[in-house]
């Protein structure tokens, strides 16, 4: 308050220097007394604000850096060189403790200049005392101590005892940070005395926390506290909350130290409360580094990370990467405590980055910190040689410190050396003496050094015994995942292995079925049970390839000639190449070797053929290459290639096409079929054999797979044996995995038009074949490939219900539903979702997109038909109900009712239906009008009205006047008026569709009515 009234004086000050100022300009009689008086009202005002803005450049930096730019814009051209030097400082200083490191560092360079330029020592002396501390924020000791000295030796030279006590304390600050316990303390003690002698109690209680901050550094928590009370109850006389809040923030560290955590937080919260209301982030950012810290501790995780948190969000805003560091740090810990190792590992991360990039330091920490991590995380061989990183920091800072050490040993030999001989010059006598306790000191000092030499060679030894004990730790641990992961394989392989059996029971009766089947409705459902069990059989096939490798279980290699191969391939594939129209182009060298088995050899080129078909569109291009090439003279390569004219593979899915069990996300879209287990297996067979396979990084028009083998020696005595069933088999599955668009598309046929219309959204076309057939007889069958195609043709054909897969390319069933649902055509729609999704999340989230039905595959035939039934009867009932309810508002007049049963754009709907017949039933009104002004095409409003009321447009438009001309027979007028008024073309008109609705002759009803 007392702060706020000065601000209220000093501004009605200001105003009146200004009107006594403009009064000098209008009265010249007695300018000259008068404007004498404004200057010195002037430069009193002028006072006032520096004094104020200089006594808040620390409690509250933001109105202080107000004022001092408010005062430089007002008294720009009245300003001497020492007040506008005064006020640049503020400006510096207000900067740096608003953390704005740039714009402090241009003031204190213009104060610096000012100052030289004037020979204004007392202002040179405050810019380098502000320039010391922008170091000293900046973490910059050596720079912040050698402007501090430059400051000091001016302030001397003054004789500003304040100001003395001011760089004393800051210079025993920066000694303490770098351990020089005894310096720091004598420093402190020199500042203490200038400040009693200057009176300056709030220096008093600042040097007061820096010797609290040297006790808690040796260990003296009860001195440490003990000190900062003294300072705080100073600084509560004084009303400084900044400093009151950091004295809080002092003594809170020392609680937390002693482990008194609830006293460590009520001194946090006190200071805290202290800040509240003003401007201090940095400070902040301490207070809640603090609060995370102790919570922590605690093990109270979600208030620390929410302390943590806030502070990282303010050290960011600063640009601090030091502070950011220990942050960074303690939330790896808390989540590690968490047991989130995952974000845990994230935040290790980044502390590692931080302290890479900005504090070399404490490197060795932020390594321990990532191996704590990983190691929680069973990832053993990282969090090793993390361990070994941090180790050899850990040496390489302990041979620093000796290094150090052994260097101020040194220094302080020396200068004890020089000290004795001044002391030898002045008095001889005592040389001595001086010499034989020099000798003494040099004594102890080299037994204090070998002491400390073995000391540190025993925790290195033991270190050292500790990483050899991890290490064996981790190497049991690898031995046990290894035997895990063979005892897997040999799992999978059994699994898949007997997974033959089953298939084969299943696909040989099928075949036998098929041959004596006339029916073409069961024929296709055989051919596709066929064929998917064919796929899966293929993909059992690939598993237990892939587990042969895992455990090296391959027969023999010999060489044999994969030109071969390649011929025998494309003459049992050629059929498909025919039936897609696609050209194939082979350029085939006889005679290419290669150490490989027949098996394998069918596995890499059946899988690269086989894909070529599936990605090459009809009327595409094939090409395939095969010839021997020399390196040198005396090694030789065989090199083959595969291109085709199909989608390519996109250049940021190119390194993880070879990847088991990897699907991509191009393939995805396409709705292409597989497990991502082909081209794996491709590459772990050439592999086998000491070859490579590769993407040709330059081949634009599709895709190019590239093989290299080394070239064996020719083994003429053997002939070539292809294995026909293999290729039977591949082709067949090939052929499989092209779309079925002739069959169902023929289906897309309006054949049963007294059917309820169903669209069925599946990209499978075997799985769409199948449901049309289940519920053929039922309804008439749309058909779209995914989400996308299916939002089209339900705004184009307002079906009677829709069964859509969830999982589709394009657009998702979720992404359609909601699309169909917010439509006000289509919103009407029963939704049913048939899907392989069993979870309940899926579910759920179904229910909320109101979809009417959740279905998992595989389905009931008799249950989803009823299913679909109930929902179309239920639908009925609905139109029945909304025409009653639309009849009943006419006769109200209360056409705004909103009906619950159906959804808000169904409501709007038939608000602007009804206010569109309103407007227009007298005269005429027909679907062409209605169409115009709802602005619907004719099909698809027939059928949302057929859909809302069960009524064709002609039907509701009479019902609707109808209903208006039985509410008009109320009244005085006669039938042939009302008859034309409601838009009939005649009274005998009228009547006729009147008796045949109400059962009775519009007279009879009138007279009734009233």
């Amino acid at each position: 308050m007392k702060i706020m009234e000065k601000l209220s004086q000093l501004a009605r000050g200001v105003t009146l220097i200004s009107l006594i100022l403009f009064s000098a300009v209008g009265d010249k009689v007695h300018g000259g007394q008068e404007s004498a008086q404004a200057n010195l009202n002037e430069i009193d005002a002028i006072k006032n604000i520096l004094n104020s803005a200089e006594a808040q450049r620390y409690t509250n930096p933001e109105h202080s850096l107000k004022l001092a730019e408010d005062a430089l814009t007002l008294y720009e051209n009245n300003l001497n060189s020492k007040m506008r030097a005064r006020f640049l400082n503020i400006l510096a200083w207000s900067h740096l403790r608003l953390g704005n490191f740039k714009h402090s560092e241009t003031y204190i360079e213009s104060v610096i200049n000012l100052a030289e330029n004037s020979h204004n020592i007392e202002a040179l002396a405050d810019a380098y005392n502000t320039k010391g501390g922008f170091y000293w924020y900046k973490l910059d000791n050596t720079n912040a101590y050698r402007y501090y000295e430059k400051s000091l030796a001016l302030y001397r030279e003054i004789g500003d005892s304040r100001k003395i006590a001011t760089l004393l304390s800051n210079l025993g600050t920066i000694q303490q940070y770098k351990e020089d316990y005894t310096s720091a303390m004598t420093l402190f003690i020199k500042s203490q005395k200038y400040a009693i002698l200057a009176d300056d109690k709030e220096q008093l209680a600042a040097t007061l926390d820096n010797i609290g901050v040297l006790y808690q550094s040796t260990g003296q928590q009860t001195k440490a506290l003990d000190v900062y009370n003294q300072s705080l109850k100073i600084k509560l006389n004084l009303g400084n909350n900044t400093e009151i809040a950091n004295t809080y923030l002092n003594i809170a560290t020392v609680h937390g130290s002693t482990n008194n955590y609830e006293l460590a937080l009520e001194h946090l919260r006190n200071a805290a409360g202290f800040i509240k209301s003003i401007k201090a982030p940095m400070l902040e950012m301490y207070i809640h580094l603090n609060f995370g810290e102790v919570y922590l501790k605690l093990e109270q995780f979600e208030y620390a990370i929410e302390h943590l948190s806030i502070s990282k969000k303010i050290a960011e805003q600063r640009d601090d990467p030091h502070i950011l560091r220990m942050i960074f740090s303690t939330l790896t810990h808390t989540y590690i405590k968490k047991n989130k190792s995952h974000i845990a590992l994230e935040y290790a991360e980044k502390t590692l980055d931080t302290a890479i990039k900005f504090d070399l330091e404490n490197l060795d920490s932020a390594y321990y910190d990532i191996y704590s991590v990983q190691k929680s995380l069973g990832d053993y061989t990282n969090a090793l040689t993390n361990f070994e990183n941090y180790n050899q920091l850990k040496n390489r800072r302990l041979e620093q410190d000796k290094l150090e050490s052994m260097n101020r040993l040194r220094e302080e030999y020396e200068s004890e050396i020089k000290s004795e001989k001044i002391i030898s010059l002045k008095n001889t006598n005592s040389l001595q003496l001086r010499i034989f306790i020099a000798a003494i000191l040099f004594a102890i000092i080299i037994f204090m050094f070998l002491h400390r030499f073995r000391s540190m060679k025993l925790k290195t030894t033991f270190l050292e015994s500790k990483v050899a004990e991890r290490t064996k730790e981790i190497e049991d641990q690898n031995k046990v995942i290894s035997n895990l992961l063979i005892k897997k394989n040999e799992l999978f392989s059994n699994v898949s292995h007997e997974f033959r059996t089953p298939l084969t029971l299943i696909m040989s009766p099928l075949k036998d079925l098929l041959k004596s089947q006339k029916n073409p409705h069961l024929k296709t459902v055989l051919k596709t049970s066929i064929y998917n069990s064919e796929k899966l059989l293929r993909m059992v096939d690939q598993m237990l390839d892939l587990a042969k490798l895992d455990t090296h279980k391959e027969k023999e290699i010999r060489s044999i000639d994969i030109s071969q191969s390649i011929k025998f391939a494309l003459i049992y594939m050629s059929p498909l190449f025919k039936e897609n129209n696609l050209t194939i182009d082979t350029l085939i060298e006889d005679e290419l070797w290669v150490k490989i088995t027949q098996e394998n050899a069918d596995k890499i080129f059946g899988n690269l053929i086989s894909n070529a078909i599936k990605y090459t569109p009809k009327s595409g291009n094939i090409r395939i290459t095969a010839s021997k090439t020399s390196i040198n003279s005396n090694n030789h390569m065989i090199l083959a290639s595969i291109s085709d004219s199909g989608i390519g593979v996109p250049s940021n899915e190119k390194d993880r096409i070879f990847e088991r069990f990897v699907r991509l996300e191009s393939n995805s879209k396409l709705s292409t079929p597989g497990a991502g287990v082909g081209l794996a297996l491709v590459k772990e067979l050439i592999e086998l054999c000491d070859g490579k396979i590769y993407l040709d990084e330059e081949y634009t028009t599709g895709a190019k797979f590239i093989l290299e083998f080394p070239a064996a020696e020719a083994t003429s005595s053997q002939s070539f044996q292809g294995n026909s069933d293999f290729w039977h088999t591949e082709s067949e599955v090939a052929r499989n995995y092209l779309p079925n668009e002739l069959e169902v598309n023929s289906r897309n046929i309006n054949v049963h038009s007294e059917y309820p219309k169903l669209l069925i959204v599946e990209d499978n076309p075997d799985m769409s074949t199948y449901i049309s057939t289940c519920l053929d007889g039922h309804f008439e069958s749309l058909y779209a490939h995914d989400g996308d195609e299916g939002v089209k043709i339900a705004l184009e054909e307002i079906p009677d219900i829709i069964i859509t897969d969830l999982m589709m390319p394009n657009k998702s069933g979720f992404e359609m539903s909601e699309i169909l649902r917010n439509d006000k055509l289509t919103c009407h729609i029963p939704i049913v979702m048939l899907t392989a999704k069993e979870d309940e999340t899926s579910r759920i989230h179904a229910w909320e997109l109101d979809i009417d039905e959740y279905i998992e595959k595989p389905f009931n035939r008799d249950e989803l038909i009823i299913r679909c039934h109930n929902l179309l009867n239920i639908r009925k009932l609905i139109s029945e109900r909304i025409r009653n309810n639309n009849s009943r508002s006419l006769r109200t007049k209360n056409n705004q009712t909103q009906n619950p049963q159906i959804s808000q754009a169904d409501n709007i709907f038939m608000k602007e239906l009804n206010q569109c017949m309103n407007k227009n039933f007298e005269g005429r009104l027909d679907a062409s009008i209605l169409s115009a002004e709802l602005k619907i095409n004719s099909k698809q409003l027939q059928r949302k009205i057929k859909a809302l009321y069960n009524q064709t447009i002609p039907e509701l438009i009479r019902n609707y006047r109808l209903t208006k001309g039985a509410d008009l027979l109320r009244s005085e007028k006669d039938v042939t008026t009302i008859a034309l008024s409601v838009g009939f073309s005649s009274q005998n008109y009228f009547s006729k569709c009147f008796s045949a609705r109400y059962g009775m002759s519009p007279s009879s009803y009138k007279s009734i009515k009233q």
